[in-house]
């Protein structure tokens, strides 16, 4: 009988304790799906996520603050202005390039303020730009334009001169103004062309230096890439097409690596 007694005490504890922790199991559920978010984090502490919409950028943005920024386009969406970036150049800016990842990191960043617009087209020259200028880049009434097309200016089969390149830069610069005349224009070079890529474009660094001297000339800001690239490629063409698989298009970490983080910097004030 006490044997019995004894049974009957202990099934009736574990039955308690397993109806005390489904209840408890329950009530920690409800307490998660009722949970408020915690709040984002103030602009100047705010790091970017590892990853966001399968992109990983791994950018630590606390990094980048915005009341520092030489760029008036950088400090009104820290204020809460809406801006619009248009970056306008070739398939480099087009496909795996910096302007997806900064589309990402922006719209993030200054949630419902910034829009990103990637206006690149693949195989275009400057001759392009020109062209098309108005319904690519004008007609967004951008408060910041990134520009790129020297290295396929530079193509010998383009046959477009240092002078021609720069007539129409600073034609599309014209357009860009007539629009918001406080337009903010970023030139940029890229990589270092490899192999046939490089035969075709044997005086790139011309079309580069011309950037350089057009943005110091015009007062705007300069992202001056191939420095960089320059450095990788002076550890080997086996690291360089580590990141620029075929060439001329580096990948989108070459860009991460490189295009991304100069751009940053620039827009920025900092050197990271």
């Amino acid at each position: 009988m006490k044997k019995f007694f004894c049974m009957a005490a202990i099934l009736l504890t574990f039955l308690f304790s397993s109806c005390a922790g489904g209840n408890q199991m329950k009530e920690t559920e409800s307490v998660l799906k009722t949970q408020e978010p915690t709040p984002a984090a103030t602009e100047d502490t705010f790091s970017y996520p590892e990853e966001k919409q399968g992109i990983k950028c791994g950018y630590i943005m606390e990094n980048y603050v915005s009341k520092n920024s030489p760029s008036q386009t950088i400090k009104g969406l820290a204020r809460g202005e809406e801006k619009t970036i248009v970056a306008y150049g070739t398939s480099l800016t087009e496909y795996t390039g910096y302007a997806n990842d900064l589309k990402t990191i922006f719209e993030f960043k200054y949630p419902d303020k910034a829009t990103v617009i990637n206006s690149g087209k693949g195989a275009s020259d400057s001759n392009w730009g020109r062209e098309n200028v108005e319904s690519f880049v004008a007609d967004h009434n951008p408060d910041m334009v990134i520009i790129e097309f020297s290295i396929n200016d530079a193509f010998l089969e383009r046959s477009i001169s240092l002078g021609r390149s720069k007539e129409n830069l600073l034609y599309m610069v014209e357009r860009i103004r007539r629009v918001n005349p406080e337009c903010e224009i970023v030139l940029m070079t890229m990589d270092m062309p490899l192999g046939i890529h490089f035969d075709t474009r044997p005086d790139v660094e011309d079309y580069y230096e011309l950037y350089r001297k057009t943005a110091e000339e015009e007062g705007f800001f300069l992202v001056d890439n191939i420095s960089d690239w320059k450095e990788l490629l002076a550890e080997g063409e086996e690291e360089y097409l580590k990141l620029v698989p075929d060439g001329i298009h580096p990948s989108q970490q070459g860009h991460r690596k490189i295009t991304v983080k100069n751009l940053l910097n620039v827009l920025y004030g900092v050197n990271f």
